[in-house]
Formats: C-alpha cells, sequence, structure tokens
C-alpha cells in the first residue's frame, strides 16, 4: 500500500516537473529564437531540407523524401521551391546522369554558417549559469532525451 502511494507521489511530482519544464523551455524558446532568426521566411519543412543539405552535402530527391519521409512529389515541391527562391542548387550527378544531386548554393551555406555561429554564441552564453560539468551532464542527457524522442514507438 505504501509503495502504490508512493509511485503515485512520484507520478505526480515527475507532472509537475514535466509542467514546469514546459513554460522554462516556452520561456527559453521565446527568447533564444530559432538559429535563423527573422531573418528568412523558410517554412519549418524546408529548413529541414536545409540542415539535412549542410550535413549531407548533396542528396537526390529520393534520398531526401527518405530523410524527411515524405513522398518523392512532397520532396521534389520542397526542393522547386528552394531552387526558385536561390536557397539549393541542381546538379547532374557525374556517375550518373540520370540522377540529379541537390546542394546548398554557397550564398545559403554561408548564410547557414554564420547564423550557426551567432546561435552558437547566443547558447554558449546561456550555458555560462552551468560549471563545465555540469554542462557535460546536461549534453548527455539531452542525447538520452533525443535518443528517446527520435525513438517514436517510445513516444507515442
Amino acid at each position: 500500500m505504501i509503495s502504490v502511494l508512493q509511485s503515485m507521489a512520484g507520478k505526480n511530482e515527475r507532472k509537475k516537473l514535466a509542467q514546469e519544464l514546459i513554460a522554462d523551455m516556452h520561456q527559453i524558446r521565446r527568447v533564444m529564437g530559432h538559429p535563423a532568426g527573422k531573418r528568412e521566411s523558410i517554412t519549418t519543412s524546408q529548413w529541414s531540407v536545409l540542415a539535412l543539405l549542410m550535413h549531407k552535402d548533396s542528396l537526390s530527391v529520393k534520398e531526401l523524401s527518405q530523410s524527411l519521409k515524405v513522398s518523392s512529389s512532397a520532396a521534389t515541391q520542397l526542393a522547386d521551391g528552394l531552387v526558385k527562391s536561390g536557397h539549393i542548387e541542381r546538379h547532374e550527378d557525374p556517375r550518373d546522369r540520370r540522377l540529379v544531386r541537390l546542394t546548398l548554393s554557397k550564398r545559403t551555406a554561408q548564410k547557414i554558417a554564420r547564423m550557426r555561429g551567432e546561435y552558437e554564441q547566443k547558447l554558449l552564453r546561456a550555458f555560462e549559469a552551468l560549471t563545465d560539468a555540469e554542462f557535460k551532464q546536461y549534453v548527455a542527457l539531452n542525447k538520452k532525451i533525443a535518443a528517446t524522442v527520435l525513438d517514436t514507438k517510445k513516444i507515442k
């Protein structure tokens, strides 16, 4: 009986802490903003494409659709909009002329690198409140949470 009450108290405490975390995360996001700030009128899906291309250098539309878990036609529409706006470019694959590779435009790659640097500086200033050991612990805990979130079976 006591362990059931302790379990219920523990769940209530976790729920309360989760509510506090939600409120804190909302305030932090509001102050920190998106890494791109308000400088670009790009959708979240388009930012996902740009982020993938920052890490992969180039992708085919098929690879893009698989990475984003969207249809090829949806990936093509995303790419078309980003090509039209000058954020990405299409190139013929040197190994297979039937394939088209998507890459960041030089201007966009430079802009994203600059924005990432600015955002990184904001984050580092925010984490000055932690010691080096606390910061390492926070990063380790964040990775653990990210792994759980990315395992969609655990979240749904």
